[in-house]
């Protein structure tokens, strides 16, 4: 009797554990769903470095047919960094984003027929985007600025990540795909311009590629021959003229201007365009100078000086869309000249006008051109800050149902800074966010590049012998103690 009771009381304590091990399977099968199905996902990081702006997230959600999305790295830095900002964008775009990764050493056949439908060597690292028809491919130099080795400074030796400019591009190509129709940017020439086809080291030919790159078509103009500029002209640059436009020209500028016209003039030191007077009307004057700025030179063998260099170093930058991104990094614009704003200017217009980007303190405007080493003159020079680019908004006008921007003049005091010797990508980052406000892309402007940011612990010598004697010799000692102690118990 005793005996069957407890097989009775055996069997009923085995189906308790089978019911509590299978009711625990079940709450964990059912935590589970639940997680995968309703969750939240956050950036917990310090910096937030992969959250995603407002404005990026709107495009994302109002996405109407999908996007896909290839990443073609070989060995890059910032491979990491992009597959992580991707998965950003892919949890917030939804089934509309697509999403593959193509490491060609490893997919040779595919990274072939990537190379060859988007017309690239095959050696770069890419972004590649689709959109229905259209398509366009970001470079690993225009997603981040490198320290140390970049070999595009001449560096070699590891590349360090100064800051990662993933949000702006990527967000700067869905939104560039998704309007179809290129902008319009017409270069003037027939004044000694600098030519969009020029490959020499004065020339614009990789600006011209850049800004093909941001969905901005650039065509020469030459308003002798055309006599006017076309309505279908988004934004006319001036870039660096050397002889002064005809009464003809200057009249079809003014033109424009008055027809809502957006204009880029960037006018080199000692330079008469013969469009001072217009500019003037709009509350800016180039000033009679070169920007004197004191800046670190290398000697060789890890030696510096100090020398008085003709460029603008800018520190300063207003509170606009244009110049944001800016802040926290040092522009340099060679052979700049001084643009001021016009003190005495209409109410009206002043309100209007902007000094964008200025030197730091330490600089000058130099007015004896003939100083091979130049020094300040209180007598003579202009003591910094001073303005290289400033700028005219007209505003919004109100139109029938839409509101449509006003005219917007833009004077840089230097032409020097977009040639290929001298461009980079803060240089490239500008012209594209100036471009993308003259004609009203403001969806991408002010998003900021994120800076990775580095932890270090600093550890006294007797922290670290502390350290190492804890991890090296108590730990594995007590543990070997306790297992020794636990073997001679059992033994007994």
């Amino acid at each position: 009797m005793k005996e069957n009771n407890a097989s009775s009381s055996r069997r009923l304590a085995n189906f308790n554990v089978v019911i509590t091990v299978l009711f625990g399977l079940f709450i964990l099968i059912a935590v589970n769903y639940l997680s995968y199905r309703h969750y939240i996902r956050k950036d917990l990081s310090l910096n937030k470095y992969y959250q995603l702006t407002p404005k990026s997230i709107e495009i994302l959600k109002n996405l109407k047919e999908p996007i896909k999305i290839t990443t073609y790295f070989l060995n890059s830095p910032i491979q990491s960094q992009v597959d992580g900002l991707l998965q950003e964008y892919q949890f917030k775009g939804g089934e509309k984003i697509k999403i593959e990764r193509v490491d060609p050493a490893k997919n040779i056949e595919r990274a072939e027929e990537l190379a060859k439908k988007f017309k690239f060597t095959g050696e770069e690292n890419l972004v590649i985007f689709e959109y229905k028809d259209r398509s366009k491919y970001i470079s690993e130099k225009d997603l981040a600025d490198f320290d140390g080795g970049n070999p595009m400074m001449g560096g070699g030796g590891p590349r360090k990540v100064r800051s990662f400019k993933g949000e702006q591009q990527f967000t700067s190509a869905i939104q560039t795909l998704l309007e179809g129709k290129a902008s319009k940017i017409y270069f003037t020439t027939g004044h000694g311009e600098k030519d969009l086809a020029d490959t020499s080291a004065k020339g614009l030919s990789d600006i011209a590629i850049r800004m093909k790159g941001a969905n901005l078509t650039t065509e020469a103009i030459n308003l002798t021959q055309v006599g006017e500029i076309p309505n279908e002209v988004d934004a006319l640059v001036i870039a660096g003229p050397k002889a002064p436009f005809n009464p003809a020209e200057i009249q079809a500028i003014s033109t424009y201007l008055q027809a809502k016209g957006k204009i880029i003039l960037m006018q080199d030191p000692q330079v008469v365009s013969g469009l001072e007077p217009l500019l003037e009307q709009y509350g800016i004057k180039f000033q009679n100078n070169v920007i004197i700025t004191k800046a670190m030179m290398s000697l060789g063998s890890g030696m510096t000086a100090v020398s008085n260099e003709a460029a603008a170093i800018a520190e300063k930058y207003a509170d606009h869309p244009v110049s944001n991104f800016l802040k926290g990094y040092n522009f340099m614009i060679p052979g700049a000249r001084g643009v001021q704003v016009l003190e005495n200017a209409d109410p009206s217009i002043k309100s209007k006008v902007t000094a964008l980007v200025s030197t730091g303190s330490e600089s000058w405007g130099e007015t004896n051109f003939t100083d091979k080493k130049p020094l300040f003159d209180p007598l003579t020079d202009l003591k910094g800050p001073i303005t290289a680019i400033a700028l005219y908004d007209g505003g919004e006008v109100p139109g029938e149902g839409v509101n449509v921007v006003g005219t917007r003049v833009v004077a840089i005091g230097s032409s020097s800074f977009i040639v290929n010797r001298n461009i980079d990508g803060t240089g490239v980052d500008f012209i594209t966010s100036l471009l993308n406000w003259m004609t009203k892309k403001e969806t991408v402007l002010g998003i900021s590049p994120k800076i990775p940011q580095e932890y270090a612990l600093n550890l006294s010598p007797m922290q670290m012998t502390s350290i190492t004697w804890v991890a090296l010799v108590i730990i594995p000692g007590v543990t070997l103690f306790i297992g020794i102690l636990v073997w001679y118990r059992r033994r007994r």
